[in-house]
């Protein structure tokens, strides 16, 4: 498969830029590993070696031609096979040849075995030889809170259900946060241009997707909207990457954390209104509150962001206006799959699933949820306060106390919501059609109220993060949209949850938005709450069937 890719003519400003630009930091030909502690943006930042092109420089559009590399290529004489699944594997497979980490930096290769001729070599292992027609490539991101990924050095099932269904599965390890700015996605890359450096010995791509939730969605975002950006560039020559394309054909992401810097501000826009003040810093809070709404305002209108009617979606001084207007359609048409999915009587509620990740600091198993029987992987160090989580979390399920329930019909639930608000002096909020059975939510600021209390701090996201490198344009798939600085993915499929309590909502509705707005191709939808969402359970077979839909 040919592949071009984009020349970034300027490394620009922060994420989220998309009006008036100014050239800011760039990566140095040979780049520094730069700790969470040490990164601090600097304007006008550019390398010594090597000046930045002036900003009204034209892409040029160029033809990759892969060079020689040092990196050894995949031993087709050492393929070992699982009888029962029909998958031929191989583990341990270095993928850059300047490792930082030689831990991390490896990957695995699952592959069906009707594309493989292959003979036993009678000690276990297989020859192969690609035969067939190729298939699409996936590759998970499965990084928690942005932490390291380690690599497969076995069979994994997860792996094997890819390539079940026809597919074939890249597992990579990564390195995570603190190991440098850039650096998880960087060698996420790297694993990319390896498989491509093999095209010659491996069945014919049909297309390379990546897949993950959370954490693993965002770096996903991020490798699907900056496909051969010059701003990875000497991460890569760092590790020794292979000379080829990193652009990647689709994206399949659930709740991606993306847009970290705008996390606090988007909160306080859609649900700062909900914050109760009180106390001798309450002025002051209210203050801050107020300012960083007023701050999402202006990255909102800065964006150039347009409806599917082409119109502007901007908000006014007060943060009202059609990108308000935008939000709560958004809302009303959740609901409304929500509803229309059924099955009557059913039992509604929020569960607050991403507690479990936080909660649990002796490491004990979540008991439901989406980390269901997965031990947090969160070190203790990462956890700010574990009485004020705690705290969080018996609030949190007072909440969800609240929201919960068993409802006969629709129109039953829809009467709770209202009852609910009614009950805490708000008024009706959500209006319900009998005969069409479409709901309208006509008040987005009371869903906040009720799905968004907030109950933590003013500016707990970015806190939480703990590392201001998550908080770099190299982790913001905006970014490189906005600014053009790469090839982008064709093929999106991005869901979130709506009532997900703390987390602002606006990230994938921008992300997606902004990919409509280019023309690409995205199913986006966001779950009504967890009771209702299926993208993290069972994940690995629908990132699969949506895959195989692509060709």
């Amino acid at each position: 498969m040919r592949r071009t890719t984009l020349i970034a003519p300027a490394v620009l400003a922060l994420a989220f830029s998309c009006a008036t630009t100014k050239p800011e930091q760039t990566a140095e030909k040979k780049a520094e590993i730069v700790t969470e502690e040490e990164f601090i943006p600097k304007k006008d930042a550019v390398a010594e070696e090597e000046q930045i092109p002036a900003p009204d420089e034209e892409f040029v559009e160029m033809e990759f031609v892969p060079e020689t590399s040092s990196l050894k290529k995949i031993d087709m004489t050492k393929w070992l096979l699982n009888e029962e699944d029909g998958v031929f594997f191989q583990t341990g497979i270095p993928y850059c040849a300047n490792a930082a980490d030689t831990h991390h930096e490896q990957l695995a290769v699952f592959v069906p075995r009707a594309l493989f001729d292959a003979k036993a070599n009678g000690d276990g292992t297989y020859t192969a030889k690609a035969c067939g027609n190729g298939a699409p490539f996936a590759m998970k991101i499965d990084t928690p809170s942005f932490l390291a990924m380690k690599p497969a050095q076995s069979y994994s099932r997860e792996a094997a259900s890819i390539a079940k269904s026809g597919l074939i599965a890249v597992l990579a390890g990564a390195r995570g946060k603190g190991t440098g700015v850039g650096a998880a996605v960087a060698d996420f890359k790297a694993a990319i241009r390896f498989i491509r450096l093999n095209a010659d010995i491996l069945p014919p791509e049909k297309g390379f997707f990546v897949y993950g939730s959370d954490a693993g969605g965002a770096i996903a975002c991020v490798i699907g909207a900056s496909g051969d950006s010059a701003l990875y560039s000497s991460l890569l020559d760092e590790i020794g990457a292979a000379e080829t394309t990193d652009a990647v054909d689709g994206v399949f992401a659930t709740e991606p954390r993306t847009a970290l810097p705008l996390s606090d501000a988007a909160f306080e826009w859609s649900a700062g209104h909900a914050r109760e003040f009180s106390g001798g810093d309450a002025e002051e809070e209210r203050l801050k509150s107020e300012n960083l709404a007023r701050s999402f305002a202006e990255k909102i209108n800065s964006l150039s962001l347009a409806g599917d009617d082409g119109n502007a979606l901007t908000l006014d001084e007060s943060g009202g206006g059609p990108y308000a207007d935008f939000y709560r359609k958004e809302l009303t048409r959740s609901l409304n799959e929500f509803l229309a999915a059924g099955p009557f009587p059913r039992k509604t509620g929020l569960f607050a699933t991403h507690i479990a990740e936080i909660e649990n600091p002796q490491g004990e198993s979540a008991t439901e949820g989406m980390f269901a029987g997965r031990k947090p992987r969160k070190p203790k160090s990462a956890i700010p306060n574990i009485a004020e989580e705690r705290l969080f979390r018996e609030m949190t399920e007072k909440r969800q106390r609240e929201l919960s329930g068993i409802h006969d019909t629709p129109y039953d639930y829809i009467e709770s919501l209202n009852a609910l608000s009614l009950s805490k002096g708000g008024g009706r909020w959500v209006e319900y059609d009998g005969a069409e059975g479409i709901a309208e939510i006509t008040d987005w600021k009371a869903f906040a109220k009720l799905f968004q209390k907030p109950l933590r701090k003013i500016g707990a996201a970015a806190s939480d993060e703990g590392n201001f490198s998550l908080l770099s344009e190299m982790y913001d798939p905006m970014y490189f949209l906005c600014e053009k600085s790469g090839k982008a993915a064709s093929s999106w499929r991005i869901r979130g949850t709506a009532a997900r309590g703390d987390k602002p909502l606006t990230a994938e509705m921008n992300l997606a938005q902004l990919l409509k707005n280019n023309g690409l191709r995205v199913d986006f939808s966001l779950f009504w709450n967890d009771s209702a969402a299926d993208g993290v359970q069972g994940e690995d077979e629908q990132a699969a069937a949506w895959i195989s839909a692509q060709e």
